[in-house]
Order: C-alpha cells, then structure tokens, then sequence
C-alpha cells in the first residue's frame, strides 16, 4: 500500500512547499465539530451486540447446524434498552448487521437452546435458513426463483443482472 500511494503522490498537483514523498505529509486532523456522542454510543451498542451474536453463530457452526453464517435465520431475544436498540435497527438491518440471511427480534422468553449472553442480556437461537438461496449472493431469500429469466437468483440480484446486459 506504501508503494501504491508513492505513486499516486507522484501524479497528483502539489502547491509549493509540499514534500516530495506521501511518507512525510502529517495525518489530516479531525472536525471536533463533527463529532456525534450519541450516535458513536449508539454503533458502540450495536457493535457490542454483533459480537453477541457471533458468538452463537460460532457455536452453531461448530455443531455443524450451519456451514456460513449467511445460511443462518437468527432469533434474538431481548428487552429494554438493547430491545430498543434492535427494533431501531429493525430485522432486516440486524440481518445486514451481523452478516446472515433472516433476523428475527423477539420479546418473549429465550428458549433452552438459545445461546444466552450475560453481559449483553440477549439471547439467540441459530438455526438453517429453510428459504432458498440465491447463487449469486449466497443470501437465502424468499424471492429465489420469483424471477422467470432468472431462476436462481433473488428479486435484487435479477435487477441487477437485467442492467447488466444493457
């Protein structure tokens, strides 16, 4: 990456006085202006969750329930705060979130194979997606095969397919 932004330093216009090398230009400071608290507590709770929930999806990979945790449909229990916090983010972000195929939030009580986290005070329950999956997102979707020119491939990965042949 050094070597790729030399050159790039190379080629680009300088105004008198810069150095002759990427290497001797100081860190560009931060906006103390923009700097959000609320929003940074808030990725901080989200991020702290994931890794929540990554652990039962290691566990549930290594009982061989999934292979990817794109083949997952995940179950979170919570309440309060981190309830709050996911139904702001809502299933299909938490889907996003944590990287599988279905997210589901619930209120009610965990069952006996949810993988609880005391620190957290979630709970999730992994399971394999029953929907099929698309080859070439590898995400398991409702809408596989709803697209007859593409069989195998969700609603989004066909549109994106059809602008590819213009």
């Amino acid at each position: 990456l050094s070597f790729t932004a030399e050159e790039v330093w190379k080629y680009m216009p300088k105004e008198d006085g810069m150095p002759e090398s990427v290497m001797l230009i100081d860190w560009p400071q931060g906006h103390p202006e923009h700097y959000n608290q609320a929003l940074a507590d808030k990725w901080n709770q989200l991020l702290v969750l994931r890794s929540s929930i990554q652990k039962a999806l290691e566990t549930a990979r290594q009982n061989k329930t999934i292979g990817h945790p794109l083949d997952a449909s995940i179950t979170v229990y919570a309440s309060g705060d981190v309830l709050a916090a996911l139904e702001a983010l809502g299933e299909e972000g938490l889907a996003k979130l944590v990287i599988v195929s279905e997210a589901h939030i619930s209120t009610g009580e965990a069952p006996a194979d949810a993988v609880a986290d005391e620190d957290t005070g979630v709970a999730t329950v992994v399971t394999a997606s029953e929907l099929e999956k698309c080859e070439r997102c590898w995400i398991h979707r409702d809408s596989v095969g709803a697209d007859s020119e593409h069989p195998t491939l969700c609603h989004r990965c066909a549109e994106v397919v059809k602008t590819l042949g213009d």
